[in-house]
C-alpha cells in the first residue's frame, strides 16, 4: 500500500498536468500543459513550476482584468523555467491579450503557433488579433483568412460577421496610416500616474481639467470587486501657460467608496456630470460648485434619463437644453450594444424629458461611448467600436447638417486613433487643443494625451532668395552690369548706461 502511495506521489511530482479551458460560442477545448520530468533535476524546481502554473490557472479563471494580470505573472514565471512548451506559451499570450501589455501577446501566441497551431481551435484567430494590435495588418489579414479556412459551415455561420469586421479594421487602419492626420500628440506626464487615467473633461477655454483615475485617494487602496482594480475617483488639474499642475482629489463628497467618474461639464463650468457606479450598473448625477465647494451629487433632474440599465457618458449643449448620453438599455429602437440617446427640456432649470434614440447615423450595431458636444453645438465627438473603426474604440466626429440631422461620422484618423481603445475626447472652443485617453498607444494603462491640431498643410511660397538660388543652376546670360555704389564710412559712438529724466 505504501509503495503504491509513493508511486502516486512521484507520478504527481514528475508529471505536472494542468488543464485550462477557454470557451466561446461553439469553441471549448481543454489544453493540457505537460512538463517532461527530465527537464528538472530537483524536487524544488518541479514544485515551483507546478505552483506557478496552478496559480496562473486559478487567476485566469477569475475572469477580471486584474486576475489576468496576475495570471500573466505566474505563467511568465513558469515560462522562465520552460520556454519551449506550446500550451504554456499560448496561455501566457492569452493572459497578456486580456490584460496588459497587450502588445506582448503576439510573441508568445506566435511561439505556440510555430510549435503546434492545433492545440486550440482559435489559436490562429487570437494570433491575428495580436498581430493587429502590433500594427502588422497584412500578417493579421493573412492569419484571419487562414483561420476562416479551418471553420466548418456551422462555425462560419456565427463567426463570419466577426471575421469580416476584423478584416475591415485592418483595411481601415492601413488607409488611415497612409494618410496621417496633421497633429502633434503628447502624453501629459504631470497628470498621468502608473494607474488608469482617463475621461478628461475641459471647459471651453481649456484652463482646467477634471479627469478620472484609478490611483488611490488615500494610503489604503479601495478595490472594486468586479474588476479587482482600485475604484475610480475624480481629480482635477489647472493649467498655467503650457504646464499642467495636478491639484488632487476633487472632493470627499464626490469620491465615495464606489466607482465615481466625471463624464461631462456644464457650459459655464460650474456643474459636473458624474457617473455613479452604485446602482443599476451606473447612473448619471450632477454636482454644483457653490461657495468655493462642490456640493453632494444629486440625480433629481435625471428621473427620465437613468434606468435599470447602465448610463455611462453624457454631454450638455451650450444653451443647457439638450442632453446627449450613452445607455445600454433595451428599447424598440435600439441599434447596437451601447447607444447614444437625446433628451431635451424647455428651460435650463427644468428636468430632462423622455429620451429618444439618436438613430442609425450616430449609432452603429456595436458600442458607442465618450460623448462631447462642441460649444458651437455644430459638432459632436464620440467613440465607437463600429462605423469605420481601425480597432477597439475609435474617435469620431459628426457635423450638424442644415436640416438639423447629424452627418455621417468621420474617423479622426491616425495617429489619434490606434488599433486599441481611444476614448473620451474633448476639444477647446478654438479647436486648437484636444484631450483624450488611450490604451492603444502602448498597450499598457489608460493615459491622458494632448493633441495639437496643426491645421491644413501650408502652401509653398517662393521668395526672391529661392529664385536667386534656383538661378545658380543656369548660367546668367545678362551682360549689362549695374554701376558700383560708393560706400562712405562714419564713426558711431555707443554709450552704455541708464537714462534718467
Amino acid at each position: 500500500m505504501k509503495s503504491n502511495v509513493n508511486k502516486n506521489i512521484m507520478r504527481y511530482l514528475y508529471l505536472i498536468l494542468i488543464v485550462l479551458t477557454i470557451s466561446s460560442t461553439g469553441f471549448s477545448q481543454k489544453i493540457k500543459i505537460k512538463i517532461d520530468k527530465d527537464k528538472f533535476e530537483t524536487f524544488k524546481e518541479r514544485w515551483t513550476l507546478k505552483k506557478h502554473i496552478r496559480k496562473g490557472k486559478s487567476a485566469y479563471k477569475e475572469n477580471t482584468f486584474a486576475s489576468y494580470i496576475e495570471a500573466a505573472d505566474h505563467f511568465r514565471n513558469a515560462y522562465e523555467m520552460v520556454q519551449d512548451n506550446a500550451p504554456l506559451n499560448f496561455w501566457l499570450g492569452m493572459a497578456y491579450l486580456k490584460s496588459k501589455p497587450k502588445n506582448w501577446a503576439e510573441r508568445y501566441i506566435e511561439k505556440a503557433y510555430q510549435a503546434d497551431k492545433t492545440i486550440h481551435p482559435k489559436l490562429i484567430y487570437y494570433l491575428a488579433k495580436a498581430k493587429h494590435l502590433n500594427y502588422k495588418f497584412d500578417e493579421s489579414i493573412t492569419l484571419m483568412n487562414e483561420f476562416k479556412s479551418t471553420l466548418t459551415a456551422e462555425e462560419l455561420g456565427y463567426m463570419d460577421e466577426e471575421i469580416k469586421k476584423h478584416l475591415s479594421e485592418c483595411r481601415y487602419a492601413k488607409e488611415y496610416i497612409a494618410d496621417t492626420a496633421r497633429v502633434f500628440i503628447t502624453r501629459i506626464d504631470e497628470i498621468n500616474s502608473k494607474y488608469d487615467d482617463f475621461a478628461p473633461v475641459i471647459p471651453p477655454d481649456g484652463q482646467k481639467m477634471y479627469f478620472t483615475s484609478k490611483r488611490p485617494t488615500e494610503k489604503k487602496e479601495e478595490i472594486y470587486e468586479a474588476t479587482g482594480q482600485n475604484v475610480e475617483n475624480i481629480f482635477w488639474a489647472g493649467r498655467r501657460g503650457r504646464e499642467w499642475n495636478l491639484n488632487g482629489n476633487i472632493s470627499k463628497k464626490i469620491n465615495t467608496k464606489e466607482n465615481n467618474a466625471v463624464i461631462g461639464l456644464s457650459p459655464n463650468g460650474m456643474q459636473l456630470i458624474l457617473f455613479d457606479g452604485k446602482a443599476n450598473g451606473g447612473d448619471i448625477l450632477k454636482t454644483e460648485y457653490k461657495n468655493t465647494k462642490w456640493r453632494t451629487p444629486k440625480d433629481s433632474e435625471f428621473g427620465k434619463i437613468n434606468s435599470s440599465a447602465r448610463e455611462s457618458s453624457a454631454t450638455i449643449s451650450y444653451d443647457n437644453r439638450a442632453l446627449y448620453f450613452v445607455s445600454d438599455r433595451d428599447d424598440p429602437n435600439k441599434i447596437g450594444g451601447q447607444d447614444i440617446y437625446i433628451s431635451t427640456r424647455a428651460k435650463s432649470n427644468k428636468k430632462w424629458g423622455k429620451p429618444l434614440n439618436a438613430g442609425g447615423t450616430l449609432n452603429s450595431k456595436y458600442d458607442e461611448e465618450g460623448l462631447f458636444l462642441h460649444p458651437s453645438g455644430q459638432v459632436i465627438y464620440f467613440s465607437s467600436k463600429g462605423h469605420t473603426s481601425m480597432g477597439g474604440y475609435d474617435l469620431f466626429k459628426s457635423e450638424l447638417q442644415e436640416d438639423g440631422t447629424w452627418g455621417t461620422p468621420e474617423n479622426l484618423g491616425y495617429p489619434i486613433n490606434t488599433p486599441g481603445d481611444d476614448l473620451f475626447f474633448g476639444i477647446t472652443a478654438n479647436g486648437r487643443y484636444g484631450y483624450y485617453s488611450s490604451r492603444g498607444r502602448d498597450g499598457q494603462d489608460y493615459d491622458i494625451f494632448e493633441i495639437i491640431f496643426l491645421g491644413p498643410e501650408k502652401p509653398l511660397i517662393q521668395s526672391s532668395e529661392d529664385l536667386l538660388i534656383a538661378s545658380l543652376a543656369e548660367p546668367i546670360t545678362e551682360t549689362v552690369i549695374e554701376k558700383s555704389v560708393e560706400i562712405k564710412t562714419i564713426r558711431l559712438t555707443i554709450v552704455k548706461g541708464k537714462i534718467y529724466d
